[in-house]
């Protein structure tokens, strides 16, 4: 049980690191876009970051 726990920290804290870093790669990827597109996917991704103020969890 204790192993399956850390298991599942580790993973949680993998996912926070990866939405941490989405932004920025987001906003690395698309230089070329117009400011408005970046604006819209940046907001669009931090509303989706769990760990945001009013940002809901991604559902599969």
């Amino acid at each position: 049980m204790v192993a399956a726990t850390q298991a599942s920290r580790t993973l949680t804290q993998a996912i926070r690191n990866f939405a941490k870093s989405l932004e920025g790669w987001l906003t690395n990827a698309m230089t070329s876009f117009p400011q408005e597109i970046i604006r819209t996917k940046v907001h669009a991704t931090h509303a989706r970051s769990p760990g945001t103020p009013g940002g809901k969890a991604w559902s599969f």
